[in-house]
């Protein structure tokens, strides 16, 4: 295009152009067809083509390519805007370049180093983030481990936290390592629904799998799982407090009667 090279269109018999070498893209198009179009800028392509075209390359003018994608076996397409459409194209990208670089308060020549170093900035806000959220879990756990129940030899704890289904887990682990031979419910929101976490350490009276289904059932929903973990819920998650205390008393008659 910048070459403005000068756009050469003729008409000849389809033999002819394949002898010249013009390309059919669409050779379909071009069955039973005596005389053919051909546009040809010399030193670059020469086609069959039935469009419209401009004199020279230059009155095309800009071109931003936007894709390149497949059409058909053997043949792809580049999509792209030219001429006026690529101008106005050209500004929004400058605005958005200009927006972009008051957002992350730097010079446009720098918005790939500005940007790098925000997420070197968040991983480690993540990091410190994650660390503050296992520290809390482990203080609230060794306050909670304080309030367990025991039951012919087996410690067991429920409660509600919030953080969603990570967090509960994450706190049923905490739990477990304290309490040892133990029984550990705990229930969390997640989008609007109740979810419970169900652990339980070296003890086969009490299925993780059946207290889940107890206290989701409450919840309006399922779960279950394996004897020793299991995860469930269900749209009520009003009904959380309920649904770890059923759970719970479960747990209870299952080794009172054992």
């Amino acid at each position: 295009v910048l070459e403005d090279k000068p756009v050469e269109v003729s008409e000849m018999p389809l033999e002819e152009a394949r002898i010249r070498g013009a390309i059919a893209h669409f050779e379909e198009e071009y069955r039973g067809k005596t005389d053919v179009r051909v546009v040809e800028v010399p030193g670059t392509s020469q086609e069959l083509c039935g469009g419209t075209h401009a004199h020279r390359t230059g009155e095309i003018g800009p071109v931003f390519v936007l894709a390149e994608e497949g059409v058909a076996a053997g043949t792809r397409r580049i999509r792209a805007l030219v001429g006026e459409k690529a101008r106005a194209y050209a500004a929004e990208l400058r605005a958005e370049r200009r927006a972009l670089s008051e957002s992350l308060g730097v010079p446009e020549t720098e918005l790939q180093q500005g940007a790098e170093r925000l997420r070197s900035e968040l991983r480690e806000l993540r990091r410190r983030l994650a660390e503050l959220e296992q520290a809390l879990t482990a203080r609230g756990a060794a306050e909670l481990a304080t309030q367990a129940d025991e039951v012919d030899g087996v410690r067991i704890i429920g409660t509600v936290v919030q953080g969603g289904p990570e967090r509960a887990k994450q706190l049923a682990d905490e739990l477990a390592a304290r309490l040892g031979r133990c029984v550990v419910v705990v229930g969390t929101e997640s989008d609007g629904r109740g979810v419970v976490v169900a652990k339980v350490v070296d003890e086969e009276r009490v299925p993780a799998g059946n207290l889940v289904r107890s206290a989701a059932a409450v919840l309006g929903g399922k779960g279950g799982g394996r004897p020793t973990f299991a995860q469930g819920g269900g749209p009520q998650a009003e009904d959380l407090p309920r649904a770890v205390e059923t759970a719970l008393e479960e747990a209870r008659s299952l080794l009172r009667s054992a």
